[in-house]
C-alpha cells in the first residue's frame, strides 16, 4: 500500500512538472528545495531494493494513468499535454505525434532500488526534443518532396499542354511568331520565368507546324487511300460473285449443250435410217413403174393384134 501511495505521488509530481515549459539546468525555477524535499519523502517510504528487471511500458489512454496496474519500484509516469510540448519545441506538431507522445506512458528507471527523478526528467525531455526534431525533419523532407513534385508536374504540364489554338496558314513564320508570343504571355500562375522568344524558336515552331500540316495531309491521303481500297475490295467481291454466277450458268449450259448434241446425234441416226428406207421405196416404185409400163405395152400390142 505504501508503494502504491509513493508511485501515485511520484506520477502526479511528474505530471505537474511536465505541464510547464522545460527549464534549463541553470534556471532558477529548478530549486534544490524541491529535490531535497522529494528525496526526504522518498527516503521515508522504506523502499526495499529488488533485482533489476528490463524496462516495461504500460499504455496510458487519453492522458490518464492506467487503473488497476501496480507499477514496480523505480517507476515514474509521464503524460505531457499539447500545451506543455508547444512552448518548449517551438513548432506545431500533428495531433497524431502528440497523441503518441502523450500515450507513451510509464518509463521505468531503476538502479539498485533508488529513484532518480531529475535524471528521468532530463532523459524524458531529451527524448521528447529528439523525437520532435526527427518529426520536424521528416515533415520538412515530405514538404520539400511534395513541392518538388508539384513544380515538376507544373513544368511538364507547361511543356506538353498547348492551350492556345493552332492556326496553320501559308505564312507559317508569322503565325508561329504570333503563337509563340501568345504562349509566352499566357503562363500558369505567372511565377515561372521563361526565356524570350527567339528566331530559333520561330524556326522550330514553323517546322513543327509544317510537320503537323504534313501529317494532316498524309492522314487525309491515307484516309482516301483506305476508302479507295475499301471500294475496290467491294467491287472485287462483286466481280467474284458475278464470276461464280457465270461459272454456274456456264456449267449448266455445257450440260444442256451435251444433251442437245446427243439428241442431234440420235436424230441424225434416225434421219439416216429414214433416208435409207426412202431410197428403198423409190427403187421399188421405179421397178413397179417399169413393170406397169411393160404391161401397158403388152396390152397395147394384144389389142392391136386383135383388131387386125
Amino acid at each position: 500500500f505504501g508503494s502504491r501511495r509513493f508511485h501515485s505521488f511520484a506520477g502526479s509530481w511528474m505530471a505537474f512538472r511536465l505541464q510547464a515549459p522545460f527549464p534549463s539546468s541553470n534556471s532558477p525555477a529548478r530549486s534544490p528545495r524541491r529535490t531535497s524535499d522529494f528525496e526526504s519523502r522518498v527516503s521515508a517510504t522504506n523502499i526495499t531494493p529488488r533485482r533489476y528487471s528490463p524496462p516495461r511500458i504500460l499504455t496510458a489512454v487519453a492522458g490518464r494513468s492506467p487503473r488497476g496496474v501496480s507499477p514496480g519500484p523505480g517507476t515514474s509516469w509521464r503524460a505531457p499535454t499539447e500545451s506543455a510540448l508547444q512552448p518548449n519545441l517551438g513548432l506545431s506538431m500533428p495531433p497524431s505525434t502528440i497523441q503518441d507522445l502523450t500515450t507513451s506512458s510509464l518509463v521505468f528507471s531503476q538502479d539498485a532500488g533508488q529513484v532518480s527523478p531529475s535524471s528521468s526528467v532530463v532523459g524524458l525531455r531529451d527524448r521528447l526534443l529528439r523525437e520532435a526534431r526527427i518529426e520536424r525533419q521528416r515533415c520538412l523532407e515530405v514538404a520539400e518532396a511534395a513541392e518538388r513534385r508539384r513544380l515538376e508536374l507544373r513544368s511538364s504540364s507547361n511543356a506538353s499542354a498547348q492551350t492556345d489554338p493552332v492556326i496553320i496558314d501559308g505564312s507559317t513564320s508569322g503565325s508561329a511568331s504570333a503563337l509563340g508570343t501568345s504562349t509566352l504571355s499566357s503562363g500558369v500562375d505567372g511565377s515561372v520565368m521563361r526565356s524570350p522568344w527567339g528566331l530559333e524558336d520561330d524556326q522550330a515552331q514553323a517546322e513543327a507546324l509544317q510537320a503537323i500540316k504534313m501529317l494532316g495531309s498524309c492522314g487525309s491521303q491515307a484516309q482516301q487511300a483506305e476508302s479507295l481500297i475499301r471500294k475496290l475490295e467491294a467491287e472485287l467481291q462483286l466481280e467474284r460473285q458475278r464470276r461464280r454466277e457465270i461459272e454456274t450458268n456456264l456449267n449448266s449450259e455445257r450440260v444442256r449443250k451435251e444433251a442437245a448434241q446427243e439428241q442431234v446425234l440420235c436424230l441424225e441416226h434416225e434421219l439416216d435410217g429414214k433416208e435409207a428406207a426412202l431410197q428403198v421405196a423409190e427403187r421399188t416404185l421405179d421397178q413397179r413403174e417399169t413393170e406397169v409400163n411393160q404391161i401397158h405395152r403388152r396390152l397395147q400390142a394384144l389389142h392391136d393384134d386383135r383388131w387386125r
